[in-house]
């Protein structure tokens, strides 16, 4: 009689977000435009540097992007963002967006909570990409009173950064 094989344990995966799904960013591709400046979003700097914000006329998937040109800093960052929008407190999202930079970046996210507050959560780094599109992805929940969220995609450092095409679901 053969022995009875021992059961072998497979550990279950850790589940994988969804993708698909309604992108919750308008004009996630940029490629509508009101004057010089793709509709539905705004930039900022803060700080001591010097940027020029381009809304550019190339695209990773479609025709546009917009870019930040950093050319001199002392302190401070600069990032194109989208309009805030409404979220859910508690829901968990999904975050995307493709990029070029020569420098490392970062996306942080700004929660404005129901009681006029705001709060800013660390997403996730996006390593140098100087050679070609390169997707960056992160989660978030949305934490108790929020309200409202937006997403910066930021340069703090000399050197350039292209964004296009993203993409924020819930889960």
């Amino acid at each position: 009689v053969a022995p009875t094989p021992t059961p072998t344990i497979t550990p279950t995966p850790t589940p994988i977000p969804p993708s698909g799904g309604t992108n919750l960013i308008a004009n996630p591709s940029l490629e509508t435009s009101a004057g010089s400046v793709p509709q539905g979003w705004l930039n900022n700097k803060w700080g001591t540097n010097t940027v020029v914000f381009t809304h550019q006329n190339s695209g990773n998937l479609g025709s546009k992007s917009v870019r930040v040109d950093m050319t001199a800093r002392s302190t401070g960052d600069a990032k194109w963002y989208v309009t805030p929008f409404a979220i859910t407190s508690g829901q968990t999202y999904s975050y995307s967006n493709y990029y070029q930079s020569n420098v490392a970046t970062e996306v942080d996210a700004m929660i404005t909570l129901t009681n006029g507050t705001v709060q800013y959560a660390y997403i996730t780094a996006a390593p140098a990409s100087p050679n070609g599109w390169a997707q960056v992805k992160g989660q978030f929940t949305a934490p108790a009173n929020a309200q409202s969220v937006t997403f910066m995609h930021i340069i703090s450092t000399v050197g350039y950064l292209v964004t296009d095409d993203y993409s924020l679901t819930s889960y």
